[in-house]
C-alpha cells in the first residue's frame, strides 16, 4: 500500500530541545487518521516539518514516496494541504479570496472550484463576508475549503475540533468522511480528544513525551487503560456506547 505520508527514523525538533526520535510512521491511504499524545510530544512540530517551515534530515520523511528535501515549496504545496488553526489567519479578505488562496500554487483562478469548495464546507453563504467576521467554528469550516481548493489528495488538520460546538464538530466530521469516500482524499489529523477517535477514526499514532511512537493502530486497540497510563499517567475508565457500540473514555 502507498503511503501518503512516511517517516523512517525521523528525529526532530529544535536547536535547544529534540522533540521527536526514532519516529516510524506511515500513514494509511484514503483513512481518517490521527495522531495523539500529550502535551509536548511533539504533534504540532511534525505538521511543521510536513509543510516546510522546518527541515529534516534527508531521507528521513517523504511525501508521495518522495524525500521531503528534495521537494520545492511549490510542489509541496500540491501533495500536501493543511488546516491551521484559526489564530494563523490573515486579516482584511472575504471568506471567498480565503479560499481562492488555495490555488495559488496552481496556477490557476477558477471560480468555480471555489464555489465549490464552499459548497462542500456548508460556507456559501458567508462568500462575501470578511473572514474576521465569522465565529472560529465557521473560520474553521473556511480554512478547511480553502484546503478543499488546493486540490491535494492528503489533508491534514492540526487540532481541528478545537473551540467547536457539537453542532460545527458533527458536521466536520460528516464532511471529511465525505471527502474520503466521494473525493478519494486521506485525512490526518492532530487530535487531543481521545473520544472522538475512539468513535469516528479508522487509524491513530499514540506518540509517546519523549516523541517516539508508543503504538499504533485501530482505535480501540491503540487507546487502552494501559497505554493512557503508561503515556499520560492518567487512570481512566471505559464504557461501551450503545449507540456506536464504540469505547468511550471516562474519569
Amino acid at each position: 500500500m502507498d503511503n501518503p505520508i512516511k517517516t523512517v527514523n525521523f528525529t526532530g525538533g529544535y536547536p535547544e530541545k529534540v522533540v521527536l526520535k526514532d519516529l516510524e510512521l506511515k500513514l494509511p491511504k484514503g483513512q481518517l487518521s490521527a495522531l495523539i499524545g500529550p502535551n509536548g510530544s511533539g504533534k504540532s512540530t511534525f505538521v511543521k516539518y510536513l509543510v516546510k517551515d522546518l527541515k529534516p534530515l534527508p531521507y528521513t520523511l517523504y511525501l508521495e514516496n518522495k524525500d521531503i528535501t528534495e521537494i520545492k515549496q511549490n510542489e509541496n504545496a500540491t501533495l500536501i494541504s493543511t488546516v491551521n488553526q484559526t489564530n494563523h489567519l490573515p486579516e482584511g479578505f472575504s471568506v471567498f479570496e480565503i479560499v481562492q488562496m488555495g490555488q495559488y500554487n496552481q496556477r490557476i483562478n477558477d471560480k468555480n472550484k471555489v464555489l465549490k469548495a464552499l459548497k462542500l464546507t456548508h460556507t456559501l453563504k458567508f462568500q462575501n463576508q470578511m473572514i474576521n467576521s465569522l465565529s472560529i467554528g465557521q473560520q474553521q469550516m473556511v480554512l478547511l475549503a480553502r484546503s478543499i481548493c488546493q486540490n491535494t489528495d492528503t489533508i491534514v488538520l492540526d487540532e481541528p475540533f478545537n473551540n467547536l460546538d457539537i453542532n460545527h464538530t458533527q458536521l466536520l466530521l460528516k464532511i471529511l468522511r465525505d471527502l474520503i469516500k466521494n473525493e478519494n482524499k486521506t485525512i490526518f489529523c492532530i487530535m487531543h480528544d481521545l473520544n472522538l477517535v475512539l468513535s469516528y477514526f479508522d487509524y491513530c499514532f499514540l506518540l509517546s513525551k519523549n516523541g517516539k511512537i508508543y503504538c499504533q493502530g485501530k482505535p480501540e486497540e491503540t487507546i487502552t487503560p494501559e497505554s493512557i497510563k503508561s503515556v499520560y499517567n492518567t487512570t481512566v475508565n471505559f464504557i461501551i456506547n450503545p449507540g456506536t457500540s464504540k469505547k468511550v473514555i471516562i474519569v
